[in-house]
Formats: C-alpha cells, sequence, structure tokens
C-alpha cells in the first residue's frame, strides 16, 4: 500500500480548506491538515469542506491545535472535535504544554475517550521548547494514559531538535505512530538553544525536504510503512518563493520523489530495530 501523502495545515494557512483541496489534488497529494478555532468556525466552513472532499477526493488527515496545558481540560476541545468528525478528519493533533507528564497523560486519557466517541485519533506532537518535548515524553505520556486510541506525532524537525534520531525513533511501537510531520532545516538550530530561540527555529528555519542537512530518508525509513505523511513547512521561507500557490505544493511534491524512492526505504531501520 503506498504511504498516503498530505499537507499539514501551517503549509497552507494562506488558503481556504476548500482551495487547498483543489491544489493538493492537482499536484499529487491525498491529503491535507486543518486549523480549527471554534470562536470563528461556522456552518458554511463546514459545508464547503465535505464538497470539496466529495469533489477532489482529498481526505482531511487531521485537525489542530489540541492544547494539554495545566489546570482542567480545554473547554475548546470537544466542540474542535465535534468539528473534526464533521469534516472527516481522521486525527487530532495535539500539543502539550504541560511537563507535568502525570497531569498531562490524565487530561491526554480524557481527549482519547472524547475522540474515540467520535472516530478520531488523537497524537501528541512533542517539541523541545513545549512540557512534552521529546518523543521519549510523548511516548511517556501516551502509555500512561492508557488508552488505545492514543498516539505519537513525530515531526522531523523536532525530532533532530530534542536530540533524537531516527533510530530512536524506529525503536518506537509501531502502532503508537499514527502518522508523521516532515520538513528539513539546518543541522543545528539557530540561535542560544533557548526555548524561545528553539520556537523561532521552528517557525522560521524550515526548508523542503532534501534542501536541508536532517537525515529525512531515515526518518521516513524508521516509521511504520502505513503512516501517512505530512509535509509542514510553517511561514514565508519557502513559500515567498514561488510564484503561486500551485507551484509552490508542486515543488514540495516534487521535493518528497527522492527521499519516497531511496534504497533506504528497501531496509528500513524499523524492521531492524523490531527483529
Amino acid at each position: 500500500m503506498e504511504r498516503m501523502l498530505a499537507l499539514a495545515a501551517r503549509t497552507i494557512d494562506t488558503l481556504a480548506p476548500e482551495q487547498a483541496m483543489d491544489l493538493a489534488a492537482r499536484t499529487g497529494f491525498d491529503a491535507i491538515g486543518v486549523l480549527i478555532d471554534p470562536a470563528t468556525w461556522t456552518v458554511a466552513m463546514t459545508h464547503d469542506i465535505r464538497a470539496a472532499s466529495a469533489a477532489t477526493g482529498i481526505r482531511v488527515l487531521d485537525v489542530e491545535p489540541l492544547r494539554i496545558k495545566p489546570g482542567p481540560l480545554d473547554p475548546a476541545i470537544p466542540r474542535i472535535l465535534d468539528i473534526a468528525a464533521e469534516i472527516g478528519a481522521s486525527n487530532a493533533l495535539c500539543i502539550g504544554h504541560d511537563p507535568d507528564k502525570a497531569h498531562s497523560a490524565a487530561l491526554f486519557h480524557d481527549i482519547c475517550v472524547l475522540s474515540a466517541e467520535r472516530g478520531i485519533r488523537p497524537a501528541i506532537e512533542f517539541m523541545a521548547f513545549r512540557g512534552i518535548a521529546s518523543l521519549a515524553d510523548a511516548i511517556e505520556v501516551v502509555t500512561r494514559a492508557g488508552h488505545p486510541a492514543g498516539a505519537v506525532l513525530p515531526e522531523s524537525q523536532h525530532l533532530a531538535r530534542s536530540g533524537g534520531t531516527p533510530a530512536d525513533l524506529a525503536m518506537a511501537s509501531p502502532g503508537l505512530i499514527a502518522y508523521a510531520q516532515i520538513c528539513d532545516a539546518p543541522a543545528a538550530a539557530a540561535g542560544d538553544g533557548s526555548a524561545e530561540s528553539l520556537m523561532q527555529d521552528a517557525l522560521t528555519m524550515r526548508e523542503l525536504p532534501g534542501q536541508g542537512a536532517l537525515p529525512l530518508a531515515a526518518f521516513i525509513a524508521a516509521l511504520p510503512p502505513q503512516a501517512p505523511l505530512s509535509v509542514e513547512l510553517i511561514g514565508e521561507r519557502v513559500r515567498t518563493r514561488y510564484a503561486s500557490p500551485f507551484d509552490f505544493l508542486t515543488a514540495i511534491r516534487r521535493s518528497l520523489d527522492p527521499l519516497l524512492n531511496a534504497p533506504l526505504g528497501n531496509d528500513p531501520l524499523r524492521s531492524a530495530a523490531h527483529a
């Protein structure tokens, strides 16, 4: 089975989702991500996405963001998940702001229950500048939550900046990986290593796959073979190099081919790790 290819919500955040679906279909992608703000969401937006998905065949891979914060469950989360179900999303991207793993796990369990009721899988994206900062942190929280719907979302830049490697990713249980996000970046983060500088690095230093120094072929090879792959290029650094959104998305799609066809993909790290 070919791996599903998607465009992350923040890659296409200058476009309405229905526009993004049309361009995704024309440039060789299978799905998109959708940013949801419950305060501004309308019934018309739901209708437009459902209609565009039916017309183009493009699916909604995930919605974001679901934020795990100190204190009680964010009251926006049930509404975000309701919208996610209405537009046919498969996953919900969760961001862990709270370093208290026991509290994060308790809230994530509640998110898992709400998500599973709607046919959605929640996945924690770890970031070196957040409370759930590493692959190990995310796996610990998901494991402590103890709900079968819970998952981890690895992203190539965040894995590298948190000190992780594709070999670490390959050691994770395949059932924990719902999908993955990918971008390229310089080998080392810009700035002084503080949380603020790492966040700015994530927001401003991304490159097309293959135009940076991250071990992306090994990252892909470490993933379960069925895990969807979503390209996340935040900000204007790359986008403004292209004359139109169509050209931008075409360049993204072409950048993936050498990685998806890399010889390393025929001998995955994951196979060795779980032999």
